[in-house]
């Protein structure tokens, strides 16, 4: 039962994620105005704001223009409450798992801010290291700071490095503030995991993108997402991986 209203609570939550995700890149405020239309302004009344249902009942379009709405808003609300439930049933109601919902939720907005915008924004990405080091104490500080230290100079250093060798930017300052986060929460073993799970991914989906999709290796490609997807998956898989590393 406690999942049921886990879920509710993070379809509501991921409702909230989506202004953010729409106003923060614009320089809007997250409570003025009110929930509208971002095709003609129109203000959304509580039963078309209901997170999913209205999407569907809808179909996707503003009851007063009629203008096609994102299907971002869904796909936002689905897995914010996917996530909540997951760290739910990994950490229970405790401290990990107020640090972890937080961290993943900057995460998705990040993420999607970037595959919008192409920019990871320093007012969210600033806070995240320093909410990390906050969470790390007292017990575990000196981790993250390394963590943090340690992912931002290990991105500095692939950046400078790409752009000797492809003569092109290789991670922009966003990339390498949003690994110092991950190493700010996850500590050094996170990051090296989240950099070769972002690497692997991203790879991944290059190859697809160039070969489905008839794009160039040139095309700028965001990869924030690939950063966030690889250290959510370090949250649940993590010390597996280094025990199996370790272990191998």
């Amino acid at each position: 039962m406690n999942e049921v209203f886990v879920f509710i609570f993070g379809l509501i939550l991921g409702s909230f994620l989506n202004v953010c995700i729409y106003r923060i890149p614009r320089n809007e405020s997250l409570l003025y105005p009110s929930s509208h239309c971002p095709s003609c302004g129109a203000h959304i009344r509580w039963f078309d704001n209901i997170p999913i249902l209205s999407y569907i009942i809808l179909k996707g379009i503003c009851r007063n223009c009629r203008a096609r709405i994102s299907i971002r808003y869904l796909i936002v609300e689905f897995f914010s409450a996917v996530a909540l439930v997951l760290l739910y049933e990994r950490f229970s109601f405790s401290f990990l798992f107020l640090k972890y919902a937080i961290f993943s939720y900057a995460l998705f907005v990040i993420a999607f801010i970037d595959i919008e915008h192409l920019i990871v924004p320093d007012k969210i990405v600033l806070p995240l290291i320093a909410l990390g080091i906050l969470f790390s104490l007292p017990h575990h500080i000196l981790g993250a700071v390394i963590g943090a230290v340690g992912g931002f100079v290990l991105f500095v250093l692939i950046a400078v490095m790409g752009k000797i060798l492809f003569k092109k930017e290789a991670l922009g300052g966003g990339d390498i503030k949003l690994i110092a986060a991950c190493g700010a929460f996850l500590g050094m073993p996170g990051v090296i995991i989240t950099i070769f799970l972002s690497a692997l991914l991203g790879s991944i989906f290059g190859v697809y993108f160039i070969i489905f999709k008839k794009g160039k290796a040139s095309s700028q490609v965001p990869y924030a997402p690939f950063i966030s997807a690889a250290a959510f998956l370090y949250i649940f898989y993590g010390e597996m991986i280094v025990r199996w590393y370790f272990n191998a």
